[in-house]
C-alpha cells in the first residue's frame, strides 16, 4: 500500500468491497494520462470535477499493463498453442 492511496483504505471502506478497493487502489497509483491527475487522485472532468466513481475514471487510467512473462521464459504469446477446430 502506497503512502499515496492509504486514503483508500479508511474512507471508501463502506462504499466499496475489500477487492472493489484493492482494484481502485491499483487504478490509482497510477498518474492519468487523460485528465493529468496525480497518482492517489481521482480523475478529473474538463471542468476540473473530481469523478469519484471507481468506474468512471478515465480508461487509459484503468486498462492494464499488457502481461509479460518472467526474464527467463519466453514471452507471452509466441509459443505454439494446439488448437482443435473438430475436423480430426
Amino acid at each position: 500500500m502506497s503512502a499515496n492511496t492509504a486514503w483508500i483504505w479508511t474512507d471508501l471502506a463502506d462504499r466499496y468491497t475489500p477487492h472493489e478497493l484493492t482494484i481502485l487502489e491499483r487504478v490509482l497509483r497510477r498518474p492519468c494520462p487523460t485528465c493529468e491527475a496525480p497518482v492517489g487522485c481521482w480523475c478529473r472532468t474538463k471542468s476540473g470535477k473530481e469523478i469519484r466513481d471507481m468506474d468512471e475514471q478515465h480508461p487509459e487510467r484503468r486498462i492494464l499493463a499488457p502481461a509479460t512473462a518472467p526474464a527467463d521464459r519466453e514471452p507471452l504469446g509466441t509459443h505454439d498453442v494446439p488448437v482443435d477446430d473438430g475436423r480430426a
